[in-house]
């Protein structure tokens, strides 16, 4: 049997998966329906997620953090050190950046 016989849209154009008696949502979630990390925004994000916001690779990234030019916070301790990049604090380095290069 096709996994496709046991997908149903709904006329709100979500997909549910039918087994038996129990449906779960896969794809969009019903309306009113939202998880705690869809209300809130990230307070910091990690090294690809700051990349992909700054527009630069990775490993660009990684230089200008090892040199120091860019703001970050080392969370835990010996080789498990996570580096996490405040929100705020890339706005800001960003907005002084932007300004300096007005400037010139």
């Amino acid at each position: 049997m096709r996994l496709d016989s046991f997908l149903q849209v709904t006329a709100n154009g979500c997909r549910r998966q039918i087994w038996g008696k129990r449906a779960t949502w896969c794809g969009k979630r019903p309306f009113g329906t939202a998880s705690m990390n869809e209300l809130t925004s990230p307070l910091a994000l990690r090294p690809r997620e700051a990349a992909k916001a700054l527009g630069i690779s990775a490993r660009h990234l990684w230089q200008l953090t090892k040199d120091g030019h860019i703001p970050c916070v080392r969370v835990g301790s010996g080789k498990r050190q996570t580096v996490l990049y405040p929100l705020a604090d890339l706005q800001a380095w960003l907005s002084a950046k932007a300004l300096k290069v007005v400037a010139q």
